[in-house]
């Protein structure tokens, strides 16, 4: 079954679970509600619609598209102040932004099932164990079902994130679950646990629920920066790669060519983990970051290059390893970056590294650069044809390059269609 076939029925599932849920639910606590209620309902709708807007933060990844809300602090709140019957009111929340936000249909059936079925799961676990007379921190009976509710709150949304990430990244559900629980398992145990205020705050006024918005600017303010951090670093190092390739017009673009044919080659790489993809879609944009301290004279050199001036440009890769060694982001990615150029007969460079021992991202990136070295035109040579350059790269595979790697990149180069490219602008002079 496609990718998109798949998604598609995991969605119409996840959509069919959630409606049932909902008219056996209605059929189970279908009860007239109080006018109590329908404040605490309204104003939790309006709490949790305006933080979706508002503090929704986009995870640092690449390869899907993930974010994570200080709503879910909310969410738990309704769940347990409310039972399953709280599942109405997140599902009506989500609905209302994902409308405002004018998400795909599919993606806005996936996320308001999802919502309602955590919801209504942690509200059913708290309801069935909790003394419903007391507060949620008056008994140990009581702060056992929220412990339960937590948990069962987080296995849900961890689960269920994990299985529709997992398909659209191509990993295992199983990798993508404990990539999500290793990024963000303070966050998304902290936020519920900041939920028990909305039913001690509750049971006093319901218009205090509204000073949950002080505890929760600072979790908010705290991801904002940390993912503003990650984006800030990413698009610097990016962008001074792209500056470098563009020192030499013969190169230019060089690294965004590269990055699209390390994604076509990882489309055909299912078995690798979803930290292993990141890694090397965050290594590729910036494989030849090393170059900043290659001189412009060995670079642009038309003629044949000295020992010397070998030894000084091949210094590269382990410079660039180097470099983004120091920043967190590209922790994974400076190996990969380091031992781009190694071979699989063992003769590359820097460390001389062979077959397997060549870290994975570097064997797809090797490849990739390769290819676009050898159709690109240089200040010493012409570039070759793209069935000529296809041809070297499978007569290297096996001792320059990793032969399922080269096998996977001659298959799907045989139906590659490149990207439109436009003209580089050119730089404005300054006064």
């Amino acid at each position: 079954m496609r990718r998109a076939s798949r998604i598609r029925a995991f969605v119409l599932t996840v959509s069919f679970v959630a409606v049932l849920c909902a008219c056996l639910s209605m059929l189970r606590w279908g009860v007239v509600p109080s006018q109590r209620s329908v404040l605490l309902s309204a104003l939790l709708l309006g709490f949790i619609v305006a933080s979706e807007l508002f503090g929704a933060i986009s995870l640092p990844t690449t390869s899907v598209r993930a974010a994570v809300s200080i709503s879910s602090a909310l969410c738990f709140g309704a769940a347990i102040t409310l039972g399953p019957m709280g599942a109405f009111v997140v599902a009506l929340a989500k609905l209302a932004t994902e409308g405002y936000q004018r998400i795909s249909p599919l993606k806005a059936a996936f996320n308001v099932s999802s919502y309602f079925l955590t919801t209504f799961a942690t509200g059913l676990i708290y309801v069935a164990v909790a003394d419903p007379h007391a507060s949620v921190i008056a008994s140990p009976i009581n702060l056992l079902a929220a412990a339960l509710a937590v948990l069962v709150f987080n296995l849900m949304n961890w689960g269920l994130a994990a299985a529709i990430l997992s398909q659209v990244a191509s990993t295992s559900i199983v990798e993508m679950w404990f990539s999500l629980v290793r990024g963000n398992a303070f966050t998304n145990l902290t936020l519920p646990t900041l939920g028990m205020l909305v039913p001690i705050l509750a049971r006093e006024q319901p218009l205090a629920i509204l000073l949950m918005a002080v505890p929760l600017i600072g979790p908010y303010l705290s991801l904002r920066s940390y993912s503003q951090i990650h984006l800030e670093t990413r698009r610097t190092v990016e962008r001074l790669a792209n500056m470098l390739d563009q020192r030499d017009p013969s190169t230019a673009r060089h690294s965004r060519r590269v990055t699209d044919y390390v994604e076509q080659i990882l489309s055909e790489m299912e078995e690798l983990t979803f930290e292993e993809r990141e890694a090397i879609l965050i290594a590729a944009p910036v494989h030849d970051i090393g170059k900043i301290g290659t001189s412009d004279l060995v670079l642009q050199k038309p003629g044949k290059l000295t020992d010397e001036e070998r030894e000084h440009i091949n210094r590269h890769a382990a410079d660039g390893g180097d470099i983004l060694s120091n920043l967190s982001l590209y922790r994974h990615a400076a190996v990969i970056v380091r031992h781009h150029h190694e071979r699989w007969d063992g003769h590359g460079y820097p460390d001389r590294l062979a077959a397997e021992t060549i870290p994975i991202g570097a064997r797809v990136i090797a490849v990739a650069d390769t290819y676009d070295a050898m159709t690109t035109d240089r200040p010493y040579r012409a570039g070759l044809t793209p069935q000529r350059a296809l041809e070297e790269i499978e007569r290297c595979s096996g001792t320059q390059f990793d032969p399922r790697i080269a096998e996977i990149f001659l298959r799907v180069m045989a139906c590659y269609r490149p990207p439109v490219e436009l003209p580089l602008m050119p730089a404005l002079a300054g006064n």
